[in-house]
């Protein structure tokens, strides 16, 4: 039988916890990195921010699937809303077919329990 003296325990015993602790951090983070973890969230952002295009794209990870989106300028008046459908997991574009004339405007998405929004300022593009 092996026998160890102090020093080589200690080293065993901390080779052994690092090895330990590697795999739960390992497992603890390929699991907050899956975006379908929670299924409570949906993502909103333009599909090309640095053009005039108002394209946006809405990602949900989210048990609902209505979304209600409105787009209004700066002065709070809607120029378009609508309503969609978007299975959990899927992503959606909404094309803008519309030629928006404002300076700023602001798309605001909601379903059931959150409100997100995103703006964008026309002019400076």
């Amino acid at each position: 039988m092996l026998k160890f003296n102090q020093s080589q325990k200690i080293i065993t015993f901390f080779l052994l916890m690092l090895f330990i602790s590697s795999i739960y951090l390992f497992s603890i983070d390929s699991r907050y990195n899956n975006p379908q973890y929670n299924k409570n969230w949906f993502a909103l952002y333009f599909s090309n921010p640095k053009s005039n295009n108002s394209n946006f794209v809405i990602e949900n990870f989210s048990a609902s699937t209505k979304f209600h989106w409105e787009i209004t300028n700066s002065n709070k008046e809607k120029i378009l809303e609508n309503n969609i459908q978007i299975n959990s997991g899927e992503k959606k574009e909404i094309p803008i077919d519309q030629i928006l004339t404002d300076k700023k405007i602001i798309i605001r998405v909601s379903t059931d329990n959150s409100t997100q929004e995103i703006y964008k300022n026309l002019t400076n593009l």
